[in-house]
Order: structure tokens, then C-alpha cells, then sequence
């Protein structure tokens, strides 16, 4: 499918969007330890705001 655009500005920033968007599907699927979850910001976030943690948890 070949798509039109009316400048070759839109058309640029377009496809690199396209292509970084392929990458990143890409990388997710090869690399699955760069995503990796912080299981102490929770906490620590929870006691910056004072607040139980199954409250931080309702909050997000």
C-alpha cells in the first residue's frame, strides 16, 4: 500500500515514526529483560505521598 502525502516534510516525519514504531516491536519481542518493572518505586513513591500502599495501588 503506497500512501500519498502532500510534502515531503509529512512524509518524512511519517515514516520514521513507522519505522521506529517497527523497531520498537521489534526490540520488545528480542529483548524481553530491557522493559524490566522496578518493584521498589511503588513503595517508595507510596511513602513520599504517605500513604498505604493498597492506596498508591487504587491510585494508579
Amino acid at each position: 500500500m503506497t500512501v500519498v502525502f502532500p510534502n515531503q516534510a509529512a512524509q518524512a516525519v511519517v515514516t520514521s515514526l513507522v519505522h521506529k514504531a517497527k523497531q520498537s516491536v521489534y526490540e520488545a519481542k528480542t529483548n524481553l529483560y530491557k522493559n524490566k518493572v522496578d518493584p521498589f518505586s511503588a513503595l517508595i513513591d507510596s511513602m513520599l505521598q504517605g500513604i498505604p500502599l493498597s492506596n498508591w495501588l487504587t491510585q494508579e
